[in-house]
């Protein structure tokens, strides 16, 4: 199928964006480099997905991810509807990103140091994300990227906290487990951000049972406080206390510490709060004990 998308370099979209050069894609979609209009002037991506029956919903989303603002996410620039090789296509044209992780971790595991340099932005970008309502639905190291040497979450599969995934969906395991029969929710996002912090480590997911109801196996050899950050975000169920048996065992969400600042006035550490109850602003790799409490400062 790429020898189909390489025949649509040249092309150009709403006579303003030009396919230089194909990045990459499926047989549905696919990404290619462009460049923005005057005065902008500057490297940008556009992706392709098809215009199926929700093609209306999809582009009313990416409008609204339009006027988000957050250094940690992807910025859209325009999005609209065309036809491409005689089919009718939407489009979302977004910053350029040099690269994602998805290209590292197969060559290296990242160091502890620079998998909370990983963990820290992502955070904040999830916190900013649903306190607006909704979810990134699909975080794995692909769509962790690099941009201006910064780090960014990718903006264009964004839901609707509480919509259901599409029956178009490949489950894998980045995906909540609750997400394949459940609408997607913050503690959802948790979950996969906490397998994709096992992926950066280990260059490989957290192994889970075909058919078991056990949480993934996460390695002892994870260095702390990455480990229980692990451990604690890879609750198979959302709903579930830990329980106190050990200080630093907490739900899949408490192990999301919380920032300082507006949210500092929320306790931190309950071993009895559920992972759905808990969601990003709790996750801090920091601060992984019962008993620490953050304060404004």
């Amino acid at each position: 199928m790429s020898d189909f998308w390489r025949q649509c370099e040249g092309q150009v979209i709403d006579n303003r964006f030009r396919l230089r050069h194909y990045l990459g894609g499926t047989d549905d979609s696919a990404v290619f480099m462009t460049q923005l209009p005057e005065p902008q002037s500057k490297k940008a991506a556009i992706k392709f997905i098809p215009a199926g029956p929700a093609a209306e919903a999809q582009i009313a989303l990416w409008l609204r991810v339009m006027q988000l603002s957050h250094p940690n996410l992807l910025r859209i620039f325009d999005v609209g509807r065309c036809r491409l090789e005689n089919r009718d296509r939407l489009y979302v044209v977004t910053e350029y990103a040099e690269e994602d992780l998805s290209q590292i971790v197969p060559v290296r595991a990242l160091s502890p140091s620079e998998a909370r340099e990983m963990l820290e932005p992502m955070l904040d970008a999830l916190v900013y994300l649903h306190s607006n309502g909704l979810v990134h639905s699909r975080i794995k190291p692909s769509n962790i990227l690099a941009a201006a040497d910064q780090l960014k979450l990718s903006s264009d599969s964004l839901a609707p906290i509480g919509e259901s995934r599409k029956p178009t969906h490949k489950f894998d395991a980045h995906d909540a487990p609750e997400t394949a029969i459940s609408p997607l929710s913050p503690a959802a996002d948790v979950w996969s951000l906490g397998m994709t912090l096992v992926e950066t480590l280990t260059q490989h997911t957290a192994a889970m049972q075909p058919g078991s109801q056990a949480d993934p196996a996460v390695a002892d050899t994870l260095p702390q406080p990455l480990l229980d950050v692990a451990r604690h975000t890879l609750r198979r169920d959302p709903r579930r206390p830990v329980g106190r048996p050990a200080p630093a065992r907490r739900d899949r969400g408490a192990a999301v510490l919380s920032r300082s600042d507006h949210r500092a006035g929320a306790a931190r550490g309950s071993a009895d709060r559920p992972r759905d109850a808990c969601t990003s602003n709790h996750c801090r790799p920091n601060g992984c004990t019962s008993n620490s409490r953050s304060s404004n400062s």
